[in-house]
């Protein structure tokens, strides 16, 4: 077999070896005297080990002498035990490539034992992406100056002090997303202030119930909420120019107290009331019907609207929406009852403008019936409903007769269609 690899120019080998980890692409050296100096070009370095490697460290020294390419691309360190190499030799590593202009730095380590980041990883001018994962920021005396970072993600990352992420994000003038899942340590505050992010995504866990999020991020785009407490999550400065949430729920939430969460979801979400497009998620069985209605959010800019949870949320967050266009729903629960409990002239606030309905996992129960029933005959200017079902265990004349149940509901909207997918 010809090696018309082999005939490449060096720049289409490296890219390609660039998509390989270093290991991999250290191993094509031995293929023939065209390929031994290649992977040192190669613009990546993706370095990995396993549980217990006592000469990661030399490994990783060899390697980064060896590597002759005078701009990095991205350096990824995955290490799951901390105790191979020293803090400075990790100091070391980083301020070798941070002198490559390294653009993407992502560092795991998945250890009991923190290990403490070194400063000059938090003064690369030229760092876009900086990823990571089971680490501790080192204790900031100097400002930070990270000029061209724009996406950060930070995971079970350890903070001595209150004030370590936003000292981080002032150092971050161009930042435009951010995530931060988990915290490693107990805090009392974690602020997220930038006024140049776009881009929000928190995931907290109840590990952190005590850790108070203050959002000052006026310039948010989208964000995304799972698994907090929304009691514990506030705004500094209205987010006016929101376009898009998610918003994730978890019957725990409302374990102590629910009527006090409730109130504290329904205050979060009235901050994001201005909103374009929203996403609903989780489990919500346990939210409570409030004793007053003032809290419910009226969203007058939402035009899209997707539930992947209980239908019955709706009534007990919207008071209105009255140019919502599309509805989303995907029927992700086995347990769903009484889907229609909520809906007569409770949840009519949802369907003045609705144009597009689309029912994802339709399990044809006499729930779910009703809930289609009650949209094409309530929504005046429905354009399409979109019905998505599992084809497994139905043969075509059951299929057909489920078709003619629902061809035979009353369609308020003369110019809907009823479209029905069968996913194998």
């Amino acid at each position: 077999m010809a090696d018309f690899i082999s005939h490449l120019p060096d720049h289409i080998i490296c890219l390609i070896l660039s998509f390989l980890p270093t290991k991999q692409s250290v191993v094509t050296s031995t293929l023939s005297k065209r390929w031994r100096p290649l992977w040192a070009h190669v613009p990546t370095l993706d370095l990995h080990s396993g549980a217990h490697h006592p000469n990661f460290p030399a490994t990783v020294d060899h390697v980064l002498s060896l590597h002759e390419a005078s701009t990095l691309e991205s350096f990824s360190l995955y290490q799951e035990n901390s105790t191979d190499f020293t803090e400075s030799e990790l100091e070391n590593w980083i301020t070798l490539v941070t002198k490559r202009n390294v653009k993407i730095v992502e560092l795991n380590f998945d250890s009991e034992i923190m290990v403490k980041l070194p400063k000059c990883l938090f003064t690369c001018r030229t760092l876009v992406d900086l990823r990571l994962e089971i680490c501790a920021m080192p204790t900031f005396t100097e400002p930070l100056s990270l000029p061209s970072l724009k996406r950060l993600y930070l995971c079970l990352v350890q903070y001595e002090v209150n004030y370590a992420l936003p000292w981080l994000l002032e150092g971050c003038p161009v930042l435009e997303e951010l995530t931060v899942s988990g915290i490693a340590n107990a805090l009392d505050q974690l602020i997220v202030a930038s006024d140049s992010l776009r881009s929000l995504e928190l995931e907290l866990l109840f590990d952190n119930v005590n850790c108070f999020v203050l959002v000052d991020a006026p310039g948010l785009r989208w964000i995304k909420v799972n698994e907090c407490s929304y009691l514990r999550i506030g705004f500094r400065r209205a987010v006016n120019y929101l376009v898009e949430a998610e918003i994730g729920f978890n019957d725990y939430m409302f374990q102590e107290n629910e009527v006090l969460c409730a109130v504290g979801v329904l205050c979060f979400m009235q901050r994001l009331s201005g909103v374009r497009r929203l996403k609903l998620s989780g489990s919500v069985e346990e939210f409570p019907d409030l004793p007053t209605a003032q809290l419910y959010v009226s969203f007058s800019n939402l035009v899209s609207l997707e539930l992947a949870t209980d239908w019955r949320i709706i009534p007990k967050i919207f008071k209105s929406a009255e140019n919502l266009e599309i509805l989303i729903i995907h029927k992700g629960y086995e347990n769903l009852k009484r889907w229609s409990e909520a809906m007569e002239g409770q949840c009519a606030c949802i369907l003045y403008s609705l144009k597009t309905v689309v029912i994802y996992e339709f399990g044809w129960t006499d729930e779910e019936l009703e809930v289609v029933q009650f949209i094409l005959g309530n929504a005046g200017v429905l354009r399409k409903m979109e019905i998505c079902s599992s084809a497994d265990g139905n043969s075509p004349e059951t299929r057909l007769n489920m078709l003619e149940i629902i061809q035979s509901f009353h369609l308020q909207s003369v110019e809907c269609k009823l479209v029905f997918t069968w996913e194998d």
